[in-house]
């Protein structure tokens, strides 16, 4: 783990320089992928056919090839959503993220996780999951806050679309910027641990960027920037 500089006790009007750790979740908290271990679940259940894995598995190829439109197949998937009752959907999640996602926390994210809290940090997950996998994860560190996508609801029903912008990309600058303004922080003094190159929007804002498990084009991004590459296992 890389070295940490200690929060100084803030005075007037320097709120924007107290520390915030934020941390994506998928291969850097946790040691996998959510939406591939749901997919799993979803298979031992029965719940999808060989039409819908071979789907899967066509998506999971290029996104190693990094030729993946995640945004595109993520709107796609919460299309599917539609009509779904969110009782149902966050009970389903809560239950399957404690058996299955929990035991699959990276004792080093913990520790890091530690680390911030000790020197006055708050720690925030930032994350493109969706709130109803994220919530649970963020509950059993006890973090500050947890920044997922978020799925609409009308008329009691998901409406298979997400409350822009989605939490991928540059919409996690916006969510990011959205609780750093009404916590009276900044990004000034800003870490984020992230294994994903579709993160360098927030990567390249914030004053402390970590590359943990880094993706290829991560990790050549990190090394020409000088960032620290961490590898947790």
């Amino acid at each position: 783990m890389q070295r940490l500089e200690r929060a100084s006790a803030p005075g007037p009007g320097s709120e924007s320089l107290r520390p915030v750790a934020f941390f994506d979740l998928d291969h850097t908290v946790l040691s996998c992928s959510t939406a591939i271990e749901y997919v799993r679940f979803m298979v031992r259940r029965g719940e999808i056919g060989p039409v819908a894995v071979a789907r899967i598995a066509v998506w999971l190829l290029r996104y190693r090839a990094a030729r993946l439109d995640e945004e595109a197949v993520t709107r796609r998937v919460l299309g599917e959503l539609a009509g779904a009752d969110p009782v149902l959907l966050q009970e389903r999640c809560w239950r399957w993220v404690h058996r299955d996602i929990l035991p699959r926390i990276s004792e080093t994210a913990r520790a890091c996780i530690e680390e911030h809290r000790r020197l006055g940090h708050a720690v925030v997950l930032l994350t493109a999951a969706i709130a109803q996998v994220a919530e649970p994860v963020a509950a059993h560190l006890e973090l500050d806050a947890c920044l997922a996508t978020q799925l609409e609801v009308r008329g009691g029903r998901f409406s298979g679309r997400a409350m822009e912008p989605l939490c991928f990309g540059s919409g996690k600058v916006v969510w990011a910027e959205r609780w750093l303004a009404a916590h009276d922080r900044g990004l000034g003094a800003a870490y984020f641990y992230s294994d994903s190159y579709t993160d360098r929007p927030m990567l390249d804002l914030v004053a402390h960027p970590v590359a943990v498990n880094p993706d290829r084009r991560l990790r050549r991004h990190a090394a020409r920037r000088g960032w620290p590459v961490l590898r947790w296992r």
